[in-house]
C-alpha cells in the first residue's frame, strides 16, 4: 500500500487495465517514460495467451538511486489481486528501459498460481525463460542472443553443488539465484520442447499456461511444483511435464549440450548462430513473432494525479 500524492495511469492493455501509480521523487524526463515501458512490457507478457494473464493489475513504480541497472528489483505479489512493486532508478533513460527484462518477468508470474517458496525454481524458471523468448518474439532482442544466454544460464549449474531442489532451498542465505532461476529456465525449454515435438506443433508452453488461467479453483492457494507441473499434463493430455522435470528437481542440475545439437544451436565466441537440425522447426517456432503485436505508442487513457 502507498499513501500520499501519487502520479496515477490505467493503461490499457490486451484484455486488461494495469493501474500504475508512480511515487514522487523522479525528474519530469524520466517519469514521462515509465507508463509507455510498463505498456510495451505488459503487450509483451501478452503474447502467449494474445492476452495480459489477468484483467486487472496494479504496478508500484518506487524511485531509487541512480544505477548502471534499467531496474533495480521488482517483486509481484499475490494478496488482494495482483500487484508488481518495481524499483526504477532516476536517471533512467528510454534506452535503458527497452533494454529492461524485469518487468516482462515479473508480469510472466502472473500467467500461473502462486508456487510455494521451496519451490521457486519453477515459476522463476518459466519467468526467466519468457522474459528472453518473449522479448525476442516482439522484437527487443536478438533470436541468437536468447539461445547464447539460455545456454550460459544453464552453464551456471556446473557451479552448484546440490540438486535443484536443495539449490532453492539454500537461495536465501547463498543468494545462489542466478544458478537457480537459469537452472528453471533450462527446465522450461526443455519441457517446451517436449511439448511442441510429441504433438507435431499442437502444444507449446504458451498455450498450457493459457489454459491454466482458465483454472480458477488453482489459484486459489499456492502450489508444489509438482501441482503445477501434474496441472500442465492433465491440460496437455501428456505425461511428460510431472517426469521431465522430477529428472532434474533432485538430481544433476540440466545441461542444454545435447538439446541444442537437436535444435541447431551452435555456440561461438560471437553468440549463438542457427543451423540446420531435426528440431530446427521446433526451434524458429518457439522465438516466432506473433502475427500482431499491439503497437506500444498508445499510452494511457486515462491519466492524473491522487
Amino acid at each position: 500500500m502507498v499513501l500520499g500524492e501519487l502520479e496515477a495511469h490505467t493503461l490499457s492493455l490486451p484484455g486488461a487495465r494495469m493501474r500504475v501509480a508512480i511515487m514522487p521523487g523522479f525528474p519530469a524526463e524520466t517519469a514521462r517514460l515509465i507508463a509507455p515501458w510498463l505498456t510495451r512490457a505488459g503487450q509483451v507478457a501478452s503474447i502467449p495467451g494474445a492476452r495480459f494473464p489477468v484483467p486487472d493489475a496494479q504496478v508500484i513504480v518506487v524511485p531509487t538511486s541512480p544505477s548502471a541497472f534499467p531496474i533495480f528489483f521488482g517483486h509481484t505479489g499475490r494478496s488482494g489481486g495482483a500487484s508488481i512493486v518495481l524499483f526504477l532508478p532516476t536517471d533512467s533513460d528510454e534506452e535503458r528501459l527497452r533494454a529492461d527484462w524485469i518487468a516482462v518477468h515479473e508480469f510472466s508470474h502472473l500467467w500461473h498460481p502462486f508456487v510455494r517458496r521451496q519451490d521457486a525454481w519453477l515459476s522463476e524458471g518459466i519467468a526467466t525463460y519468457w522474459q528472453e523468448v518473449l522479448r525476442a518474439r516482439a522484437g527487443l532482442i536478438s533470436r541468437e542472443q536468447v539461445w547464447q544466454r539460455l545456454y550460459e544460464g544453464a552453464e551456471l549449474g556446473r557451479e552448484a553443488s546440490a540438486s535443484l531442489t536443495q539449490e532453492t532451498l539454500r537461495m536465501p542465505h547463498a543468494h545462489n539465484y542466478q544458478i537457480v532461476y537459469w537452472a528453471g529456465a533450462a527446465i522450461a525449454l526443455m519441457l517446451d520442447v517436449e511439448l511442441r515435438t510429441q504433438s507435431a506443433g499442437r502444444l507449446s508452453l504458451d498455450l498450457i499456461l493459457s489454459r491454466l488461467r482458465e483454472q480458477p479453483d488453482l489459484y486459489l492457494r499456492a502450489r508444489s511444483a509438482h501441482e503445477l507441473l501434474q496441472a500442465f499434463d492433465r491440460l496437455a493430455g501428456t505425461h511428460v511435464c510431472a517426469a521431465l522435470a522430477s529428472r532434474h528437481m533432485h538430481g544433476e542440475l540440466p545441461q542444454l549440450h545435447a538439446l541444442f545439437e537437436q535444435l541447431g544451436v551452435a555456440r561461438g565466441a560471437d553468440g549463438a548462430t542457427r543451423t540446420a537440425a531435426p528440431l530446427a522447426w521446433v526451434r524458429d517456432a518457439i522465438l516466432a513473432a506473433p502475427n500482431e503485436l499491439p503497437d506500444p505508442r498508445p499510452l494511457a487513457v486515462e491519466t492524473g494525479h491522487r
